[in-house]
């Protein structure tokens, strides 16, 4: 039996019991001894939580820098906190500048930019920008809070420079179309007009052909058509008197002492 079976026995012989001071001592020695292991061996629920957010934290600026759109913070006084790859290849890094020294070189905001509307508004908004590499981005800007409660403007930028560049095309051949469809349309007027005045010559030559075709008719001295034969081929109203003192009509031969 060991040196601790006969110490408890000895306990036992004394009226003691498991419950003695000593052993809950020992027991709260030993208890406190293997939690002290125990927090020496594994990481505190601090430090795990704190390693969490740093792999997730990570995880997420990996997604931020490969997405193939850019992706930038701009605080209400021109700066640039935050500023994907795709941005930072595209349009560089702003080394503490301002967005329109760094991107254009002006001292003064660019009056045409509209990312800042959403400040005043506090609403998203969406617009089409020309940047300095000379593609075409299709923006949208939203307001954003960041962890320390200021307001900031989150902006996507989406390269559209293909699109922009066939609706440019798109609209010049449809330019180009309009006019063409313009200069005919003169043509055609000039055309018409011309063929109107033809017309109206054409009409007023009728009518002179027409009215020409009655004045034998209408002409009050008689006035008779004769073919070589000697057969009369017309006479007008005047001229039926001298048919009847011919004793003759239309389609009758001449007398013989006329021909």
């Amino acid at each position: 039996m060991s040196q601790g079976s006969n110490q408890q026995n000895t306990l036992k012989g004394n009226g003691a019991n498991d419950f003695s001071p000593i052993s809950t001592f020992r027991k709260q020695a030993f208890q406190i001894n293997h939690s002290d292991r125990a927090l020496k061996n594994k990481p505190s629920v601090d430090s795990l939580a704190k390693n969490i957010l740093e792999e997730e934290h990570k995880r997420f600026n990996n997604v931020l820098e490969n997405l193939p759109v850019y992706l930038i913070l701009l605080t209400p006084d021109y700066q640039v906190p935050f500023a994907n790859r795709f941005f930072r290849e595209r349009l560089g890094e702003s080394n503490g500048k301002r967005c329109f020294e760094y991107l254009f070189g002006p001292t003064e905001p660019c009056e045409i930019c509209e990312t800042y509307t959403v400040l005043k508004t506090m609403k998203p908004h969406r617009w089409e920008w020309l940047g300095p590499d000379g593609c075409w981005y299709d923006i949208y800007d939203m307001p954003f809070t960041d962890t320390e409660g200021s307001t900031l403007i989150l902006e996507m930028g989406v390269d559209i420079t293909k699109r922009k560049k066939a609706e440019i095309e798109i609209d010049r051949y449809h330019k180009y179309l309009k006019e063409i469809v313009k200069k005919r349309t003169a043509e055609l007027k000039q055309k018409n007009l011309q063929l109107a005045q033809d017309l109206n010559a054409l009409q007023k030559a009728e009518e002179d052909i027409y009215n020409l075709a009655l004045f034998p008719q209408e002409n009050p001295l008689p006035v008779l058509r004769v073919s070589v034969e000697g057969i009369i081929l017309y006479a007008n109203p005047a001229a039926v008197e001298i048919l009847k003192q011919w004793q003759c009509n239309v389609g009758d031969c001449v007398p013989s002492p006329i021909q």
